[in-house]
């Protein structure tokens, strides 16, 4: 729902709100977090107030199923667990999903047999960092209920025999609360005695105590007169099919790495908040500059530079020689300095430009 309504109301604030009144637990609570965003802004409470609070806000949640949960994490992992099993056959998909729930139920089932505490590890550990605030709290006995105080003038009711707090996180998710727990440590008592029975470990082994039976190949399966099934009548759509869920603007494309997005840039060599290094003037001026000078250095030979020496020309092996009035002694003269330089077969071609030579000055 939040990203739907960043899409026309933007803002840190107007997030700050709605999850304000998301997460509280209390009728005022929520009512104040909407007063709230009256203020800031009157058309993102108009857009809220038609969506019916009971099922984005824990203020009004049921307390029976206790489960306070405000995302759909859930759904997400289903998805992505039978991302592979949907571009499959109908009985291939089947049998997919199949092994993928015999594993599963098999792998929690281990994982909780192997715990020492009656309690699931998470409310263990979700217990314990409650218990970090206890020092902000002081209980006050009345009978069989408690009345605890807190800082700013808080104060709630406690109800130990039902199992319920003023504040309603303790009935809506079935974990004792921060004033839960100082009513139960003023009374020396176990806390973990005030959990409801679903976050046991017996109740856990009940839920994954029904394992899925192993099958034999589909060459073994019996045999039927049934039709075959066919697949349903679908239209192709243009475009290649997408596979992957649709992210938000907002949503960085790798998980796994940190955006750069909202960070100022600032550059490591003169300490400038713009650009980086790579851009930075006070870099790329000199380095053009000494590029520049490199360039003409190698254009313009200095004293000391010593001129290149011409290419001598090279004469193939058995080349016909091509007489040339007038040139011919060159010639010679040349391919006798590569002939003392070369090969025999080098050696073969100035014999051959010599005779050339005898032969046509007779």
């Amino acid at each position: 729902m939040y990203n739907n309504c960043k899409g026309e109301f933007k803002g840190l604030v107007m997030k700050e709100i709605l999850w304000k009144a998301a997460r509280a637990t209390t009728v005022p609570h929520f009512i104040k977090a909407m007063e709230e965003m009256i203020a800031v802004d009157p058309r993102a409470c108009n857009w809220l107030c038609e969506r019916p609070p009971i099922h984005w806000s824990r203020s009004h949640f049921d307390t029976f199923p206790k489960c306070d949960s405000l995302l759909n994490s859930l759904c997400e992992s289903y998805n992505s667990a039978i991302l592979p099993a949907r571009e499959q056959p109908i009985i291939s998909m089947l049998e997919r999903m199949r092994l993928i729930l015999m594993q599963t139920i098999h792998k929690r089932r281990d994982a909780m047999m192997r715990s020492k505490h009656p309690i699931c590890p998470k409310i263990v550990k979700r217990i314990e960092k409650t218990k970090d605030e206890l020092h902000n709290w002081i209980p006050r006995w009345v009978g069989s209920d408690h009345e605890v105080y807190g800082p700013n003038g808080m104060q709630y009711r406690v109800d130990l025999v039902n199992k319920s707090s003023g504040c309603r996180k303790w009935d809506i998710s079935g974990v004792p609360c921060v004033h839960a727990l100082a009513s139960i440590k003023f009374l020396s008592q176990d806390p973990f005695n005030y959990v409801h029975e679903c976050y046991k470990v017996d109740t856990y082994l009940k839920c994954y105590g029904n394992l899925l039976s192993p099958m034999n190949g589909r060459d073994l399966w019996p045999e039927t007169d049934n039709p075959f099934m066919l697949p349903p009548n679908v239209k192709k759509r243009s475009g290649r099919p997408k596979k992957a869920r649709r992210r938000e603007p907002d949503e960085p494309q790798d998980p796994t790495k940190l955006t750069k997005r909202g960070v100022k840039m600032r550059c490591s060599a003169c300490g400038t908040v713009g650009h980086n290094k790579r851009r930075c003037k006070q870099v790329i001026a000199p380095m053009r500059r000494n590029a520049n000078a490199t360039t003409n250095s190698k254009a313009t030979p200095t004293q000391n530079t010593a001129p290149r020496k011409a290419k001598q020309p090279m004469v193939r092996k058995n080349a016909t020689p091509t007489p040339h009035v007038g040139s011919q002694q060159s010639k010679a003269t040349s391919s006798l300095t590569i002939n003392n330089k070369g090969n025999f077969g080098r050696k073969v071609g100035f014999v051959t430009n010599s005779r050339a030579l005898s032969n046509q000055k007779m």
